[in-house]
């Protein structure tokens, strides 16, 4: 993962969970959309949360699955330290520090794997490098949801739905030093459309691919391996 992008994030670890709300808009059926279209039939799975950050997609599985096991994955310290105070007492709950484009995760045996906000950060070439490691990886059966900020095959789409983000960003926020950093946040970004990613999950073997929310420039991608 770009070093940039770490750099970035631990900086903004403190403030991180406090400003997302004003960052993404429908903030609730984002992080709700992936795990509500789950299948997971018990009620203690075992997840893993690739580019957790500070557990916020995690906190929205654990309502749903109050008795998950679930190790957050995440390349900045900083941000992991904020999730280990939000999770402490949990036991089910474990971390690890690490570049999860490098980290082996097939021997653990999820049985979903979740992501939200991290992905966009990879170039299209990076994503399906990832998406191959996940299928390698992880066995038949495990479901993969994606939760992320993605652009449209037209430009001038892309353009819009960007225009409309940064209006809600600025409404919620004004002018000045947070909104300069928001669009400087910008420049670490690389998405890919949500066609583009379900046809790449696909030809590294998930049998089945949809997109389950899709609001602007931010969508919820599912695949079952």
């Amino acid at each position: 993962m770009n070093e940039r992008v770490q750099t970035q994030f631990n900086s903004l670890s403190s403030e991180y969970d406090a400003n997302r709300r004003r960052l993404i808009p429908a903030f609730d059926a984002f992080y709700a959309a992936g795990v509500d279209f789950l299948t997971y039939p018990g009620e203690s799975p075992s997840v893993l949360d690739i580019g957790a950050g500070t557990g916020i997609f995690t906190a929205r599985l654990l309502d749903r699955y109050p008795d998950a096991s679930v190790t957050l994955l995440d390349f900045s310290n900083d941000m992991l330290e904020i999730a280990r105070k939000k999770f402490a007492g949990n036991n089910r709950v474990s971390f690890i520090l690490g570049d999860y484009s490098e980290t082996d995760i097939g021997a653990a045996g999820f049985d979903i794997v979740i992501s939200a906000l991290s992905l966009h950060h990879l170039n299209a070439e990076d994503k399906c490098a990832f998406f191959a490691k996940l299928s390698r990886e992880l066995r038949d059966g495990v479901e993969f949801v994606n939760a992320d900020i993605v652009k449209h095959a037209d430009p001038a789409l892309t353009a819009r739905f960007d225009a409309l983000w940064t209006g809600f960003v600025r409404g919620n926020v004004g002018d000045g030093g947070f909104f300069d950093r928001f669009i400087d946040s910008k420049d670490v970004d690389d998405p890919s459309t949500i066609e583009e990613q379900l046809a790449w999950l696909k030809d590294f073997g998930f049998s089945q691919t949809c997109c389950v929310y899709n609001y602007y420039n931010f969508a919820v991608m599912y695949a079952m391996k």
